[in-house]
């Protein structure tokens, strides 16, 4: 659960990590603080928990650290295997990105409040999550059931490419109301047209994703990494005057899992160049 065992690892004198601090405290969290320089991480730790986060070793290397610039990691870690990064990062508490959040489910990396917000949030919704995964489960086998019946469904084309097979998905239905969603969508698409990757139309997913206080893009970002799919959204953007909702998209078509994209060619490019 979301309150069980957090951890948060920390450099005190960091304003970052007292901004974090400030949000954990403001959602009454119960967590564990470690300081990362007295108590810095095992190799076992950091292995644990760079598998949980989902991301490269690389992540968790303090860039803008001054021990950092000094030994010229920039340079160097391009040659280094993970296991040897990782032993690295276990040398010293200051080479590594702070602040973190940890528990038995998740690593986060860095300080980005939509995503810390969301262990939160995810946990607060259980109720209503419940009532729109039964609403979900119930569409989508319905949907099945009339693609098979019919030959026709929400699925409109599968482009085959280099880098895997992209569902172009045309619902008249929500399809994506948090992060469980995002991942039933994505295994019923490799179970059944055997796509990892897809382009969904704006208006299938739950407009509170688009709010991110709610926390559910962050929530969603998190899922479709952990399990490898990939989506792209394509819709105007520009309907929204959020800042952090703008940095955020474009921190996402930087990376290669959720997309936003103007129409569905540019979806597709943006998918194509994804392995």
């Amino acid at each position: 659960m979301a309150t069980s065992k957090l951890t948060f690892i920390c450099y005190p004198k960091c304003s970052t990590c007292q901004k974090a601090k400030a949000l954990l405290d403001n959602f009454s969290a119960e967590y564990e603080v470690r300081d990362i320089k007295a108590d810095n991480p095992t190799y076992e730790e950091l292995k644990s928990w760079i598998a949980l986060s989902g991301l490269p070793v690389r992540k968790f290397f303090n860039t803008s650290g001054a021990l950092y610039k000094s030994l010229n990691l920039k340079e160097k870690l391009a040659a280094m295997s993970e296991e040897d990064c990782i032993k690295l990062l276990a040398t010293d508490g200051m080479l590594v990105k702070r602040p973190l959040l940890v528990d038995e489910y998740r690593t986060l990396v860095g300080f980005k409040p939509y995503e810390w917000e969301s262990v939160f949030t995810e946990y607060d919704r259980k109720k209503l999550d419940d009532v729109f995964q039964n609403y979900f489960d119930e569409m989508l086998q319905k949907v099945k059931a009339r693609e098979e019946s019919e030959g026709c469904g929400m699925v409109q084309e599968v482009i085959k490419s280099a880098n895997g097979n992209i569902a172009i998905i045309d619902s008249a239905i929500r399809l994506i109301f948090f992060g469980q969603s995002a991942l039933d969508l994505g295994f019923f698409m490799e179970q059944d047209h055997n796509c990892r990757k897809m382009v969904l139309n704006k208006s299938a997913v739950i407009e509170d994703f688009f709010n991110l206080s709610t926390g559910i893009a962050g929530e969603v970002a998190q899922k479709l990494v952990k399990s490898d799919y990939r989506l792209a959204i394509v819709g105007d953007f520009s309907e929204y005057d959020s800042k952090p909702l703008h940095d955020f998209i474009l921190e996402s078509n930087k990376g290669k899992h959720l997309y936003f994209a103007a129409d569905k060619n540019e979806a597709v490019k943006m998918l194509e160049g994804g392995a």
